[in-house]
């Protein structure tokens, strides 16, 4: 059952890798403040809400686990997929004119909330995993595929 979980997850495994080191959200590396311009672009984008809503105030942005309960993440990842999504539409309407910069800027940047979610669940998962977190894994992945896959093969985008 494991192998067949981790069989379904790894390609979704490799894309949250892929946006984390993107968005600069790992935690063990602080996430680099987005330019005036980025930021404008974001500016109409609703920000997350609950624990995931904002980078963690503990040292190396480490998560409080004592603040977050299992029951969160599922609502978390589509929360943050949703987020994501718009920032990728801001992305690409933003005006013909933009200069290459701003697009690698503003694709590197976005996506942060989903990376916060993605960092701490994929952690726990990994290293004390429940039932509950395997089946809320069971029914993300699938969807976090077909999210980054719509970012990936995006013909406005690539």
């Amino acid at each position: 059952m494991k192998s067949k979980l981790f069989l379904a997850a790894a390609p979704a495994m490799l894309a949250l890798a892929t946006l984390s080191a993107c968005s600069g959200s790992a935690p063990d590396v602080l996430p680099r403040p987005l330019s005036e311009e980025v930021t404008m672009l974001f500016a109409d984008i609703p920000q997350g809400s609950g624990y995931f809503g904002s980078e963690s105030t503990l040292p190396f942005l480490a998560p409080d686990f004592s603040k977050i309960s299992d029951a969160e993440y599922e609502p978390a990842f589509t929360e943050a997929m949703a987020i994501h999504k718009a920032e990728i539409e801001a992305i690409k309407n933003r005006p013909a004119d933009t200069n290459i910069d701003l697009t690698i800027s503003a694709m590197e940047g976005s996506g942060s909330t989903l990376g916060r979610v993605a960092n701490v669940f994929l952690s726990l998962t990994d290293s004390n995993t429940t039932y509950t977190l395997d089946e809320i894994n069971t029914t993300v992945s699938p969807k976090l595929s077909d999210h980054f896959d719509a970012i990936t093969i995006d013909p406005v985008l690539f």
